[in-house]
């Protein structure tokens, strides 16, 4: 631009890609939008980080709470075994007794049942039909009859 006189000229510079600011506005344009820029970036950096150390904080935590529950699983898988262990020697001879004596009469009636269902109800008449053919069954007599 050139104003004034031609004995006093008066120039005015405006830089090329300015539109139409002055060079303090273009660099004060510039510097904010580098500044928004390095926000942008550094909050970007700061989530990822701050995803990182929560992962790694969650798995620490998973692992030790892991941890605490397989111990705690494992006392109480001890205590309970020792339980059953004083109620298994408590309940031994009374149940052994017991167990036995209803196992006994259950085969003796579960015997019983069967040979009648083998031999039939009249297991008594049988027996008795086979003392007398016995009785009368001699092997060295001899035939009647003739030869």
């Amino acid at each position: 631009f050139l104003t004034g006189t031609l004995t006093s000229p008066k120039i005015k510079v405006i830089p090329v890609g300015s539109g139409g600011k002055t060079l303090n506005e273009v660099v004060k344009d510039e510097i904010t939008k580098q500044v928004d820029i390095l926000k942008d970036t550094i909050q970007t950096e700061l989530e990822k980080k701050t995803e990182e150390i929560k992962d790694t904080v969650t798995q620490v935590i998973t692992s030790k709470v892991d941890t605490i529950k397989n111990k705690a699983e494992e006392q109480v898988r001890a205590e309970v075994d020792r339980q059953k262990d004083k109620l298994k020697d408590a309940f031994k001879d009374k149940l052994d007794t017991a167990v036995t004596k209803v196992i006994t009469d259950t085969l003796q009636n579960t015997i019983r049942d069967k040979t009648k269902d083998v031999l039939g109800e009249s297991t008594n008449e049988t027996a008795e039909d086979i003392k007398d053919k016995l009785k009368e069954w001699n092997p060295f007599k001899k035939k009647k009859g003739g030869n």
